[in-house]
């Protein structure tokens, strides 16, 4: 059986990827907290360098080997503002290097691993927002696009692809892929969610397990000669 390691397993789409993936693989779950008492889990923060390294010791110590990275991983301080006027620089360099500088260290820790066995996938959880400018006619007071996560999203996409060429020019049997969902339906207001679905082809906002499928089949051998693509799950909303 394949072990998948899942960054970010405790949030919307993690929780709902261990559970999906549950069924086929020895899924190693990774967060700052274990919210949702998952049985193989292991505590570790991806923003830090030390942390990461640890981490990947013990789990290589105990599995021996790691197949597939899944990165769902989203940290964030409480200033993630939409209003310019209100957001210090200071708060926007630090949410785009903790999560660029923090996909960076789980791209780090597994090309390492990965280039040891001859075999490897990273699959990082993207966004329509990496490469679609926000709608602005959807959003309203309760509910804004933050600024800094474009920009995080964008530069992801690029790191992802800049890998993959990597090992396509070092002739190296490893990929690097992203999903990048649409709005993931959750408690936002049904008024935002009717907006949102004019500008689809019919379901409006997707739900987490519509996700599922395109992570399958960049996690099996059907997925091995895919890499530094971007895989759009939206119902046609960016069209």
């Amino acid at each position: 059986m394949k072990n998948i390691l899942l960054f970010g397993s405790e949030g919307l789409i993690g929780n709902n990827f261990n559970k999906f993936l549950n069924k086929k693989y020895n899924v190693i779950c990774v967060d700052l907290k274990n919210i949702n008492k998952k049985k193989n889990f292991y505590n570790a923060d991806v923003t830090n360098e030390k942390s990461l390294k640890n981490l990947f010791k013990k789990i290589e110590l105990k599995y021996k080997r790691i197949h597939r990275v899944v990165n769902c991983a989203y940290p964030r301080n409480n200033n993630f503002s939409d209003d310019y006027k209100k957001l210090l620089s200071s708060d926007f360099n630090y949410n785009l290097s903790a999560n660029v500088g923090s996909l960076f260290n789980i791209i780090k820790y597994s090309m390492k691993h990965f280039e040891n066995k001859k075999e490897g996938k990273l699959i990082n959880i993207g966004s329509i927002y990496g490469f679609f400018t926000p709608r602005y006619n959807i959003y309203d007071k309760k509910i804004k696009p933050p600024i800094p996560y474009s920009a995080i999203k964008a530069a992801q996409h690029m790191l992802i692809k800049h890998f993959a060429s990597y090992c396509v020019h070092k002739k190296k049997n490893i990929t690097f892929n992203t999903i990048s969902p649409g709005g993931v339906s959750g408690n936002q207001s049904k008024k935002f969610k009717t907006k949102y679905k004019f500008f689809t082809k019919k379901y409006g906002m997707i739900n987490k397990e519509d996700l599922n499928g395109v992570l399958d089949l960049l996690i099996s051998n059907y997925g091995n000669k895919i890499t530094g693509q971007e895989f759009v799950v939206d119902d046609g909303f960016i069209l």
